[in-house]
């Protein structure tokens, strides 16, 4: 079917943008570190983690060296990354299976 050859190249986009924007914030809020700029709030990069970019927020934290030392921080991402797998796996298990 069309719609699903669609699809998964979609999905792949948005993924891809997802991971890609919250790799950026994540460096973002690393340089406003350096400057002692105002920074963006752990809140909000959990949420990006957690909202699509988990990829990106690992990937960013190495590069950067960020926020590599908080295990509060860590504790929550890890947290928050298996649950988004979870969900993840609950809602894409049955569309492969038909």
């Amino acid at each position: 079917m069309l719609s699903d050859r669609l699809a998964w190249p979609l999905l792949l986009h948005v993924i891809i943008a997802l991971n890609a924007s919250t790799f950026i914030v994540y460096g973002y809020d690393k340089a406003c570190a350096i400057i002692k700029a105002r920074r963006v709030p752990e809140r909000v990069l959990q949420f990006f983690a957690f909202a699509g970019g988990p990829i990106g927020a690992i990937a960013a934290m190495q590069i950067f060296r960020h926020k590599t030392r908080k295990v509060g921080f860590q504790f929550v991402l890890a947290v928050l990354i298996l649950l988004e797998l979870a969900i993840v796996y609950a809602v894409l298990t049955p569309l492969v299976e038909r």
